[in-house]
């Protein structure tokens, strides 16, 4: 299974949004794209990631694969950030509550996840990966919401 996650903001209205791409080892698909006001590009970057564990179930035996153009939410993982910060109870971390939800549902599921970052806004949508990460950006985009929620609701 490959995953794809991006997030959006406008930093003058501070409406976001968050856009997650499933591609399905059968082939099928999942989208999911909401909007969130007052927010951040980082909380919705964080969010997007959220809101894709939170479509996997509790046991999964397939390989999943993370991509995100956002270095924020990659390097959390792959450089360690994430044990350090719970060793220190998230004592001055940005967006503590947001990284508590991410990390409570990764506790939830019971299989790997490999994490990796994707050069955003490429051109070669017949590359699966560079289209995964394209997807994801146009289910993000904040100028596609009416309406948005808080993003404290998440």
């Amino acid at each position: 299974m490959k995953i794809f996650t991006d997030g959006s903001c406008y930093y003058k209205s501070r409406a976001g949004g968050l856009g997650v791409y499933i591609l399905k080892d059968d082939g099928s698909e999942v989208f999911i794209s909401e909007g969130y006001q007052p927010t951040t590009i980082s909380r919705m970057e964080g969010f997007a990631l959220l809101r894709a564990l939170q479509t996997l179930p509790s046991l999964f035996e397939e390989r999943v694969d993370l991509y995100s153009d956002s270095e924020y939410v990659i390097k959390t993982f792959t450089e360690g950030r994430h044990i350090r910060w719970q060793m220190m109870n998230f004592i001055g971390v940005a967006n503590e509550d947001m990284w508590r939800k991410i990390f409570r549902e990764m506790s939830r599921i019971q299989y790997t996840i490999h994490f990796h970052h994707i050069k955003g806004h490429q051109k070669d949508i017949t590359d699966e990966l560079v289209f995964g990460n394209n997807m994801a950006d146009l289910l993000s985009n904040y100028k596609n919401f009416k309406t948005y929620k808080n993003d404290k609701e998440l």
